[in-house]
């Protein structure tokens, strides 16, 4: 087993910690591949002239999407996960920031209980 396979496996489904834990472990598995500016920041791709550029561009943001996706947990993929950003790893990011960092009463209420 390669260092990235061992890392990658010791990841852990969001279903089995807290967000905090598991959103702390990806971003760092992300850094460890210079892909976290995918979860971080609404990354442009390059100009449309730079067909090599873009190839990698898309490449290394589907890692990330697949890498955030995997470790997600089902229960998290069936609710967050669509057609529309199933490839968007920024977009992912926010909804499960957004829905388990909420302030409300009704989403802490709602996120304890399914923990």
């Amino acid at each position: 087993m390669t260092s990235e396979q061992s890392t990658r496996y010791s990841i852990p489904s969001l279903s089995n910690t807290t967000f905090a834990t598991w959103k702390t472990q990806v971003l760092v598995y992300c850094m460890e591949y210079k892909l976290d500016d995918f979860l971080l920041k609404d990354t442009e791709p390059p100009p449309a002239a730079e067909v090599d550029k873009i190839e990698v561009f898309e490449s290394r943001r589907k890692k990330a999407a697949g890498i955030f996706t995997r470790c997600m947990g089902q229960t998290n993929k069936n609710r967050f996960v669509n057609n529309n950003n199933w490839r968007n790893p920024r977009k992912l990011w926010l909804l499960l920031s957004n829905h388990y960092e909420s302030k409300a009463a009704d989403n802490q209420a709602k996120v304890y209980q399914a923990f």
